[in-house]
Parts: structure tokens; sequence; C-alpha cells
């Protein structure tokens, strides 16, 4: 006899699973996170690739034990009565509280780890997989019925509850952070692209960093766009305002009123000095993948002066050889490795667990607690500025010996070192085709705002001048064919009066910039360096 079609044969077959679409659709997502994690193993090869040219031997093992995980899938995906099975699985589970503790205990172990174990860091896509996954199994065993007629069990609303309380407490600190109340600081988003950045120690910041890990708006990269970089240290990291205000914006909008597309782009390191956001070894990582046709070096005249001879293990050392060339310190080799590798990381892949870990205040706690009993450094290491140190009688700060109208033998050392390291980058950016330019960032300390309050002022302060270093860059600039911004000249040629000038600048005029100071440093070098009376730079 023959058997006659039945048109309804699939849909038979299929109906054992199609009445737990929720389980299928959370196992179809699943299977995709762990393919995911998959690819990232597979194409991560090692430097010794014993096996096909391209893994060692363990990681091998682990891709073959990871690739065995496709079998539990399949077992819970495929077979007619695999749902029945996982319900009641997860029965199970929710009903033995020990079993049910010791699973989630597993999954957080696990979890710690990407947040604590840097290794993770190397499989972003793997990373980022296996926290949803977590989230998935977590959610599955918490809030599942596979029995509908069994009541939540106490344990699973003990650990419902104390989610929920984290999520509040985490909640408080995002509504504090949003309002600007929160007395806290975190700046781990830094060098982590769409990191989070807050603080509120002068002005009061919330943002993300771009896709390179900077605090600053998103890099368009056009290629047939002029690109004008501005390097320097934290004055032009700017963690003082949001990142729309910085002074790279204010000059792009400046410069693009008259001119073709140009796209200004600020590079702001925490602290280091010329020594390494002016670095010719960094160029290759740091600037060229930006294609830069201008490099503007924003240096600070306080912050950025070397003050000490010997190594501190905290951050480089230059001394000046025989032949005139900058070398680093031999103790610090290591350090300034170390600090050049905190930028780059930036320019690595995106790293989803580490970028929602910068986001949250609890976990970013958690990582410097960690960090702490493991007496381990931050990510982003930061140093005191000279700043800092100010004081009455060395107003400032670490570098005041710098400042002192005689000169010594040891403010010529530190001026050798600025002017030889500037040098260097000036010839790196040659060899490159891209142009250099050079502005200052005065200092204007306590004392200098108490002695001219309310009068005309000089950059006479007792034994010092305010703008000497300033004035022994001019001629270097000039000789070396570098167009130089002196902006504390450029102030007083301004008519600018002190209180004009504190507004410049946080903390009574000794802070970092402002807002408006952000803007009137985007004019300066607007009017200096692109606009129709450029060349006016206020050198005395």
């Amino acid at each position: 006899m023959e058997e006659l079609y039945d048109p309804l044969a699939l849909e038979k077959k299929l109906a054992p699973k199609l009445s737990h679409a929720e389980y299928i659709l959370l196992l179809v997502i699943a299977v995709m996170l762990w393919t995911a994690g998959f690819v990232d193993l597979f194409t991560h090869t090692t430097p010794d690739g014993q096996i096909f040219g391209l893994y060692s031997a363990p990681f091998f093992i682990l891709l073959v034990l990871y690739t065995l995980g496709y079998a539990f899938w399949f077992g819970l995906i495929v077979p007619r009565d695999s749902i029945t099975w996982l319900k009641r699985g997860l029965a199970y589970i929710q009903n033995h509280a020990a079993v049910g503790v010791t699973i989630l205990a597993a999954l957080g172990a696990i979890l710690f780890t990407m947040f604590v174990w840097d290794q993770w860091l190397s499989y972003p896509l793997l990373a980022a997989a296996m926290l949803i996954l977590i989230v998935v199994v977590v959610g599955m065993i918490l809030l599942a019925k596979p029995e509908p007629h069994v009541k939540m069990q106490n344990w699973r609303k003990v650990v419902l509850v104390a989610a929920l309380a984290y999520l509040g407490v985490e909640g408080a600190l995002q509504i504090g952070a949003l309002f600007k109340i929160l007395p806290a600081q975190n700046t781990s988003g830094l060098f982590v692209p769409h990191g989070r950045v807050y603080q509120n120690r002068e002005g009061a910041a919330n943002g993300l960093t771009n896709r390179y890990g900077y605090y600053y708006p998103p890099f368009r990269l056009k290629a047939d766009a002029r690109k004008i970089v501005l390097v320097g240290d934290t004055f032009v990291q700017a963690l003082q305002i949001q990142p729309e205000q910085n002074m790279g914006i204010g000059l792009e909008k400046q410069i693009r009123k008259n001119e073709r597309d140009t796209e200004v782009l600020a590079i702001g390191f925490p602290g280091y000095g010329l020594g390494l956001y002016a670095d010719p070894i960094l160029y290759p990582y740091i600037l060229k993948p930006l294609s830069p046709n201008e490099v503007v070096v924003v240096f600070h005249l306080v912050n950025d002066l070397q003050t000490q001879t010997a190594s501190a293990n905290t951050i480089p050392q230059f001394s000046v050889d025989d032949q005139g060339n900058v070398v680093t310190h031999p103790d610090d080799v290591v350090t300034r490795h170390t600090l050049q590798h905190v930028v780059i990381t930036g320019y690595e892949p995106v790293k989803p667990v580490q970028a929602l870990q910068s986001q949250l205040f609890t976990l970013t706690l958690v990582d410097s607690l960690w960090r702490g009993f493991r007496n381990q450094p931050p990510l982003v290491p930061t140093f005191p500025a000279n700043t800092d140190s100010a004081t009455d009688t060395a107003p400032f700060g670490a570098s005041s010996f710098v400042f002192e109208r005689e000169g010594s033998a040891a403010s010529a050392r530190s001026m050798a070192i600025v002017k030889g390291l500037l040098k260097n980058f000036k010839q790196h950016l040659d060899q490159q085709g891209v142009k250099m330019r050079l502005v200052t960032i005065p200092y204007f300390p306590a004392a200098f705002y108490q002695q001219y309050q309310g009068r005309a002022w000089s950059p006479a302060l007792g034994k010092y001048d305010v703008f000497r270093p300033e004035r022994e860059l001019g001629p270097f600039a000039q000789e070396n064919d570098i167009a130089f911004l002196p902006m504390g000249q450029f102030i007083r040629q301004a008519g600018l009066n002190t209180d004009e000038i504190k507004a410049l600048f946080y903390k009574d005029g000794t802070g970092h910039l402002t807002p408006q100071g952000h803007a009137y440093f985007a004019q300066a070098m607007y009017a200096c360096f692109y606009g129709a009376d450029r060349g006016a730079c206020g050198i005395e």
C-alpha cells in the first residue's frame, strides 16, 4: 500500500522542541556564544608553534577540549527528549542547594578571573562570550521554572536578593556619578577602548574614551582630511572636562570655518613627560596609525621638566651624554618600556570585559583591592606632578630651580634634556614628512596671584621668572625651524589680568585648564598657526 504524504510530519517531529521554544532559544544563543569563543581560540596562534606551525602543545590540547564541548551542546539540542532532560537537570540543581551554590560559585570564580587575570585580555571575544554565557546559565538556574508547581527554593531567593542588593549599590553609584556628586574617582577606562572616566577633583568629568582609549570624541580618520595631532600630558588628556570641551575640538572648529576638512586629534598621557609622549620609538604605534600631517607638542613648563638626577623607579629618567644625545637612565629602561605599553593597549582590539569593568564602580573597586592585595600597580599608573609639591618658598614645586633668573647647572641640565627630546622628536617627524609645532603651558603659582592681584603684572616673582623656560625655548625653536607658541608671553601680550588668567585654570589658577582655558588655548593656537595673522605668536 502506498504511504500517503503527511504535510504535518515535520511539525510533528519538531513539536517536542517547539513546545519548549524558550529553552531552545537560550540553547541556540549558548551555542553561538560558544562558537564565538572557538573562533577566538582557533585564530589565536602561539609563539611556539609546534603543531601545524601554529599552536603550542598545551594550547592545542585546550583547543581540542574546547571543541569537545560541542558534544555537550549537541546532546542538549538534537535528541528528541533533550529538553526534557535539560529541565530535569535544572530541577535537580534547584532542589539541591549544595549543588546549585557550588555551580554558582564555580561560575563566579571563572567570572572573577576575567576581571583580575590579565591573560583573558588576549582573548577578548572568548571573554565576552563566556561572560554572556555565564549570565545565561545563572539566569536559567535562578529564574527558570522547569517544575511550574514547585515554589522557588529559599537558597535561590537569597541569591536573588543578594544580586538585587548589588545592583542597587551599583545603581546608586551610577546615579551619583550622573549628577557628579559621587566623591570616588574612576579612571580605569583610560587607554581602554570605550572605557569609563569619572572624576570630580577639578571640575567634573563623566564620559567615555574613544576607540583608541583616549578621553576624546571618536576619531573620524578620513583618508582625505588633514590631521593635526596634539600630544601632551594631563593638560591635553583633560580629564577635568567633557571630551567635547577639549582644546583639540575647539581648534578643529576654528580651522574648519575657513579651510578644508581638518581633524584635530588630542592624545594626552597621564603625566609621564616628554620622554614618552614625544618619543620616536612610540611613533609607529601611537601616531602613525592616525596618519598625521602635523603634530603639536603641548609642553607644560613645570610638570614636564625632569627634576631628578637619579632613577626613582617610577618614571623614566634621562641624561645628556658627551655627544649631546639624550639617553635613558639604565635602571629605567624597563620602567619606560612598561609605561609605553600602557598607551599602546588602546590600539589593540576592543576588550568587552575590560570595557565593562571600567563602567562599573563596584568592579573597579574589586580590581583595585585585588591589585593592592597582590602588590600590583594599577593598569594606568599616575605620579605626583611637580606642581603638587609647590610651597611658598618653592612656588614651582620640584622644578623651581629651573625658574631662577640667575640660572644654574641643574637648570641647564634640565633644559638640555627638554631640548634634546624635542630635537629628536622633530628629526623623526621630519623623516615621516610630518610638521612639528610647539606650544607651552605656563604655570602661574599662588604667590603670583597674591603679588599682582588687582594691578598690572610682570613675570618677575622674587628670584624667579615665570617665563624663564619659555624664553629659553624661543631661540631653540627658531634654530630648529619649529613653529612656537609661548602661551605665557601670549597671555601677557593679550593683556589678561590676574582674574582673567585665574579663570583659565582650576584650583584658583594653579590647576588644570578649565573649559574656558581650553577654548582660549584653541583660539591662541588658531591665531598663531592657522589664522589670517599667523605668526603673531607672542614671543617677547
